[in-house]
């Protein structure tokens, strides 16, 4: 996660709720591939198997009768948890709703000042309904489902008990017979249905593994950690950009930098003013390599910062941001910044 460069976090898969749900649940679901799951897993299939062959022991015909339906019975299982669970996960779920409202209050300011809150609440408005929507049929297909699974399993136990009756009218088969097949192997299948309810968890541990791996063996295009580039003894200061052009990745249909070019002195004062949204962040970022220019170039002393070492360079660097965050500890502690300096150094940084 420290690796990664600023565009990863700009992404949709690496907002900070879904980082956050990811650290605190997601590697948690990695345990539905092992342990206890996989053991009841294992064993409700060893039952359906030994349930078979018991049956066949005890009467061949009503065991193949019985085991015909092992199928059958799995689907009313499957068709069961996917009602129940379905249902139970889309009350749990959050909404493209939630979701749009908390992005609009965490924005409050900028809504209030674009004059945006007529806009914002319809379109909240249309999100609801949609929801709603989405939540009437979806409620009318899990209850279908489940209606469904109920009548199949009684469907299949009246087949059993009448062609097993049948068999025992004809003496074929005693009573002790029959309910010993009817629970080896039907007892045995519908407990086996069981094993289904560990299907949610064996694919969201699936899921939370493909996610990991993405993000363990992603290389950021920006790399903090890599040794190549130019190593800095000093840095003078002198800074240039030249006809530079940048877009988001996050937004490629929107252009934020056209043509921008800028060049300071060393010791000299630049103050960089404009309107809300111009660039002048933008201009900061790409300086300190957040991100790569589009096109034209950003040059420090003379060299493009693409050819520095990107942990020399960004070390020589010193940023005090609109919003500042001070770090648990003294105002001393926050000043080192976990470096050793002097006690004058100290009092010249604060």
């Amino acid at each position: 996660m420290l690796r990664q460069d600023i565009e990863f976090y700009d992404s949709d898969v690496a907002t900070s709720g879904a980082l956050a749900t990811f650290l605190s649940s997601e590697s948690n679901r990695l345990a539905g591939l092992s342990g206890s799951n996989l053991g009841t897993v294992l064993s409700a299939a060893a039952s359906v198997f030994i349930g078979i062959a018991v049956g066949c022991a005890f009467g061949w015909k009503l065991a193949l009768v019985c085991t015909s339906t092992i199928p059958l019975l799995l689907a009313c299982g499957y068709l069961r948890l996917k009602a129940i669970g379905g249902m139970e996960q889309r009350t749990k779920e959050t909404t493209d709703a939630a979701s749009f409202a908390c992005e609009v209050a965490s924005s409050i300011r900028a809504v209030a000042t674009l004059s945006l809150e007529e806009h914002l609440l319809s379109e909240y408005h249309h999100k609801l309904v949609d929801q709603a929507r989405g939540n009437l049929r979806f409620m009318n297909v899990s209850g279908g489902l489940f209606a469904l699974s109920e009548a199949l399993s009684l469907l299949i136990l009246a087949l059993v008990f009448w062609y097993g009756g049948g068999l025992m009218l004809g003496h074929e088969y005693t009573v002790l017979q029959f309910f010993i097949i009817d629970l080896a192997i039907i007892g045995a299948a519908e407990n086996a249905g069981a094993i289904f309810n560990f299907a949610p968890d064996m694919s969201d541990a699936r899921k939370a593994a493909v996610l990991l791996k993405s993000f363990v063996n992603r290389i950021p295009k920006i790399d903090h950690w890599s040794t190549n580039g130019k190593s800095i003894e000093t840095l003078s200061g002198k800074i240039q950009l030249q006809d530079v052009c940048f877009t988001y990745p996050g937004r490629p249909d929107h252009s934020v930098l056209h043509g921008v070019s800028i060049q300071a002195e060393p010791g000299e004062f630049v103050a960089l003013v404009g309107a809300s949204g111009s660039g002048k962040s933008t201009v900061l970022q790409l300086l300190e390599r957040f991100y790569d220019v589009t096109s034209g170039g950003v040059f420090v002393d003379d060299t493009n910062i693409k050819d520095y070492n990107l942990q020399d360079y960004r070390a020589r660097l010193a940023i005090v941001s609109q919003e500042t965050t001070l770090y648990t500890g003294t105002i001393r502690e926050n000043v080192l910044a976990d470096k050793d300096a002097s006690e004058e150094t100290v009092v010249q940084g604060r």
